[in-house]
C-alpha cells in the first residue's frame, strides 16, 4: 500500500513539474505541441485521480515525446543536438545518472541549466539537481556530465522538501 501511495505521489510530482516547465516554455515559444502536451498532462492527472497508473504512465510518456519533437534543434553536421526533456544523462564512466526533467532558461530563451533527476538505487527517492548546460557533452552517442552520481547526491536539491534542501524562487 505504501509503495502504491509513493508511486502516485511521484507521478503527481512529475505531472506538476512538467506543467510548470511547459507553462514557462510556452511563454517563450508558442507551439501547438506544447498545448497538446499540457492536455496530455491534464489526462494524466485525471487518470491519477482514478488510480489508473497505466494511463498516467502512457500520458506522461506521450507528453514527453511531444516535447522532444518540439524542441529538437537543427544542428550543424557533426554537432550534437540540444538535450531534450527525458534524455538520459550519463556520468564519465557511462553509468546512468538520470533523465532531464526541464530547463532553466534565461530571458533571451537560452538554456542555462538542465534540471536532472539523480536516480537513487536504494529506493529512497530521487534527488533533483541543476547542472549548467556547458557541463554536458556528447560522448559515445549519449549525453555525459562531467560529474558522478555520488557527487550529485551531495549537491543541494533543486526542488524538494528534504533536509538541507531549498526551493529557489520560480519565475
Amino acid at each position: 500500500m505504501a509503495l502504491k501511495h509513493r508511486q502516485a505521489r511521484n507521478a503527481l510530482e512529475q505531472i506538476e513539474r512538467a506543467e510548470r516547465a511547459l507553462l514557462n516554455i510556452q511563454q517563450l515559444h508558442q507551439d501547438a505541441r506544447i498545448t497538446d502536451a499540457l492536455q496530455r498532462l491534464t489526462m494524466a492527472r485525471a487518470a491519477l485521480h482514478a488510480n489508473d497508473m497505466a494511463t498516467v504512465d502512457q500520458q506522461l510518456a506521450a507528453a514527453s515525446q511531444e516535447l522532444a519533437t518540439t524542441f529538437v534543434s537543427a544542428s550543424a553536421p557533426g554537432t550534437m543536438s540540444s538535450p531534450a526533456i527525458g534524455d538520459t544523462i550519463y556520468d564519465p564512466n557511462g553509468q546512468v545518472i538520470g533523465p532531464v526533467l526541464t530547463f532553466v532558461v534565461d530571458p533571451n530563451g537560452q538554456v542555462q541549466a538542465l534540471i536532472i533527476s539523480v536516480d537513487d538505487n536504494l529506493g529512497a527517492g530521487d534527488k533533483t539537481v541543476a547542472v549548467p548546460q556547458i557541463d554536458i557533452t556528447s560522448e559515445r552517442s549519449h549525453l555525459t556530465l562531467n560529474r558522478s552520481k555520488d557527487q550529485l547526491r551531495q549537491a543541494q536539491n533543486y526542488w524538494g522538501s528534504g533536509v538541507g534542501s531549498s526551493t529557489p524562487p520560480r519565475q
